[in-house]
């Protein structure tokens, strides 16, 4: 599907530099940016999330500024404090830090996409 926005130019903006399109679904690398894309579209008349999904990566409370709680991706980031500072205090104690540690985000679905989507 294909909108066409007045004054689009700050939308294809943030669109061209922040996200990634998944099938119906715009992935936004800052919450902030996805408030912004949605207030753009919200004016347009763009119907969200029946026309189109918007999901932000930090699960911050930005969404208070929009009528609609946005879906956000927690990345988890006092887990990856709580385990950078066991690793320093590790190395700081001559101890065996670990690497390569991966977390698993989570998605926090809220009102700007269709329950159950894959990412």
């Amino acid at each position: 599907m294909t909108y066409a926005i007045a004054g689009k130019e700050g939308l294809n903006d943030l669109i061209d530099v922040t996200l990634v399109a998944t099938g119906s679904q715009l992935i936004f690398r800052r919450l902030r940016l996805a408030v912004k894309a949605y207030k753009l579209m919200a004016n347009e008349g763009i119907k969200i999330p029946e026309d189109i999904g918007i999901i932000g990566f930090d699960n911050i409370n930005d969404t208070e500024y929009t009528n609609q709680a946005i879906t956000s991706i927690d990345q988890r980031i006092s887990d990856q404090v709580n385990l950078a500072i066991d690793n320093l205090l590790k190395i700081l104690n001559d101890e065996e830090a670990q690497t390569n540690i991966a977390l698993k985000v989570k998605l926090i679905e809220k009102e700007t996409t269709f329950r159950g989507i894959n990412i």
